[in-house]
Formats: structure tokens, sequence, C-alpha cells
């Protein structure tokens, strides 16, 4: 049995990795990802850079958020 689609205006499960490190090994820039569902019923990649894990994932949602407002407001003029 397949897995039921995104709902539109809703996005699937986020991705967190280390992009970049110092000389020591420590994270520099981490890179957050997500699929979201956009209103016209199309899924599309959306990313979002940070220093830490949890700075990558917070731009990650703001940036989910402001996407799901603006397509609904878009969609419905």
């Amino acid at each position: 049995m397949s897995r039921p689609p995104l709902p539109i205006g809703t996005w699937g499960s986020i991705s967190t990795r280390v992009e970049k490190t110092d000389a020591k090994g420590k994270p520099v820039t981490c890179l957050s990802k997500a699929r979201i569902r956009d209103h016209d019923g199309h899924v599309r990649p959306v990313t979002a850079v940070g220093k830490t894990k949890t700075a990558a994932e917070r731009n990650l949602l703001k940036k989910l958020q402001d996407r799901a407002k603006t397509n609904r407001w878009n969609s419905a003029s």
C-alpha cells in the first residue's frame, strides 16, 4: 500500500546535516531541507542554512511557514 500524499500547504520531515566544519572538526554551517506541497499541488524542495543544527531547522521552519502563508493568499486571488 502506498503512502498518502502530503496535504496541500504542508511539509514533510526535516533533515539536517553538517555542511562545513572548521579545522578542529566543529560544525560551522548546517543545512536543513524538507519538501513542501505548494497550493498548486506540486511538491518542491526548500532548504535553509544556519550556524548550528537548531538554527538551520529554525530558519527552515520560518521559510516553510512564510511560503505556506504566501501561497495560500496567492491562490485565493
